[in-house]
């Protein structure tokens, strides 16, 4: 049979397209099209007027079909050149913003650091000062019992005599004063 007759036949599932070929062996396009431009492998076109490879044949130059898994050919590399720079800009990009990231972290962790001694700090001052004020609540007390504990006072000279309290006389008024006249007594 040559090129240009389709094999009635083989079923359909026999054939597949040059970019499938590709994927499924993992060769590049170029390899398996030369193969087939030198005669190796052969088209055999479809009703469809697409011409296609025959699976028995790529496997008898190629080999089983490479699984997914054991593709020769990474994924990274089917990228192409601007997509190959983004990417690596990307991951720059995120490489940076990661580095901040745990900076921001690491800041974060140090005043939370910084918070805790300071909260410990204050509360040993508070709890000091609720100590010094409890003190000077009973020392207060404790003075005020000692003042209610002690007789009333009574008038004393600079030496410690006491003199007894003597009744000043009201001052007289004009009238009385002129009158002689004191009212009241």
């Amino acid at each position: 049979m040559n090129a240009l007759e389709t094999d009635v036949n083989t079923p359909d599932s026999m054939y597949v397209s040059l970019n499938q070929a590709a994927k499924i062996w993992g060769k590049s396009k170029g390899t398996i099209s030369k193969m087939a431009s030198s005669g190796k492998l052969q088209w055999h076109p479809q009703p469809t007027g697409e011409r296609k490879l025959l699976l028995s044949e790529l496997a008898h130059y190629f080999g089983e079909p490479v699984r997914e898994q054991e593709q020769p050919v990474s994924k990274l590399a089917l990228v192409t050149g601007r997509e190959r720079e983004e990417t690596s800009m990307n991951a720059v990009e995120a490489a940076k913003t990661e580095a901040e990231l745990k900076a921001a972290r690491d800041m974060i962790e140090a005043l939370k650091g910084q918070m805790s001694r300071e909260r410990e700090l204050l509360e040993r001052e508070v709890e000091r000062e609720r100590i010094n004020a409890d003190a000077w609540r009973r020392a207060a007390e404790t003075a005020t019992e000692m003042l209610k504990a002690l007789p009333a006072p009574t008038a004393e000279t600079p030496l410690g005599t006491v003199i007894e309290q003597v009744e000043t006389p009201r001052r007289l008024s004009f009238i009385e004063r002129l009158t002689g006249r004191v009212r009241g007594l």
